[in-house]
């Protein structure tokens, strides 16, 4: 497959139809009865309209319209805090990880290995014998 490149799409629903209109290039609109139907729909749209191989990766990032429900603002704004969060977990567990190694090569026991990192000890042996 291609690079990937990301594009941002307004979201709204009308009448039970979820509406995207690519912001990059306006005339990628599609319309679906499910978010997924219209991220897929979205996607195929976005590679006509910008002439993008149609095998491209293309990552659509979701921009509420300025008439969408306010809870489904907030809802998305939950997915963003989540995907926010999950990042920042993935980094701290790298570090912790490095970290354990480091303090385990300079000789400290898994039990202050542990103690330092707020994990337990079979948790730093873990992270420890990872490459």
């Amino acid at each position: 497959m291609g690079n990937e490149m990301k594009y941002k799409v307004t979201l709204n629903r009308e009448q039970g139809q979820w509406i995207g209109q690519s912001i990059d290039y306006p005339e990628a609109v599609d319309y679906a009865p499910t978010l997924r139907r219209l991220l897929a729909g979205m996607g195929d749209a976005i590679i006509l309209a910008a002439d993008l191989p149609d095998d491209a990766d293309v990552e659509i990032e979701l921009v509420p319209d300025d008439t969408l429900d306010r809870r489904l603002v907030q809802t998305m704004n939950l997915a963003t805090c989540r995907s926010e969060l999950a990042k920042a977990e993935e980094q701290l567990l790298e570090n912790t990880a490095t970290t354990a190694k480091l303090l385990s090569h300079d000789g400290f026991t898994m039990r202050d290995i542990a103690a330092l990192t707020g994990i337990s000890a079979g948790r730093a042996s873990q992270l420890i014998a990872t490459k």
